[in-house]
């Protein structure tokens, strides 16, 4: 029960968080077949990953150890990466859920490296339960996937297929051991 407590406070869920998204997102790059040089401007596949995870509802001590840690582990896992994989992290600094859903549409929609598959955007974030469900459908428009959305309703928590919810519990890591077990 005490680990539980200690995820609960908004620290160690950010950390919790952060230590999972890396886990995923690297699993997540591994395209198969890609091999190139690292070079950015040469890669053939870029993965954007557009930072929503900034709120004016939200003390800036909740989100942004999980901002450092994710971009802790994006500059120390770099090498990690398939060959001629690029990953580039805008950070989106909006006023409201329109701001987003403007941002998006901007830089998403009509792109053409979007268009040809040579550019994956996704989103990390966004922060709050209202901002998430008003985004929800934007990022299935887009065909854009939201990893670790900070929400607190079950309303939110629901399967789909524009969400994809970190959960930092022992019950996932047992789960987890289970799998690899099994799967070896």
């Amino acid at each position: 029960m005490t680990s539980f407590v200690r995820l609960v406070t908004p620290l160690g869920a950010a950390v919790a968080c952060s230590h999972l998204l890396m886990v995923v997102l690297p699993l997540l790059l591994l395209i198969p077949g890609l091999c190139a040089d690292k070079d950015c401007k040469s890669s053939s596949v870029t993965v954007r990953v557009y930072n929503l995870l900034y709120s004016s509802d939200i003390s800036k001590t909740t989100y942004e150890p999980v901002i450092a840690g994710f971009n802790a582990s994006l500059h120390a896992h770099n090498d990690d990466l398939p060959a001629n994989v690029c990953i580039e992290v805008e950070h989106v600094h909006a006023r409201s859920d329109e701001d987003y859903i403007t941002y998006l549409k901007n830089k998403i929609d009509g792109d053409a490296a979007v268009q040809n598959k040579s550019e994956l955007p996704i989103v990390l974030g966004p922060v709050g339960d209202e901002t998430t469900l008003h985004l929800t459908s934007e990022l299935e428009k887009f065909e854009i996937v939201a990893f670790s959305p900070f929400t607190g309703s079950s309303d939110v928590r629901v399967w789909k297929k524009s969400l994809y919810f970190l959960t930092a519990s022992p019950v996932a890591e047992v789960l987890a051991l289970i799998r690899y077990a099994v799967s070896h």
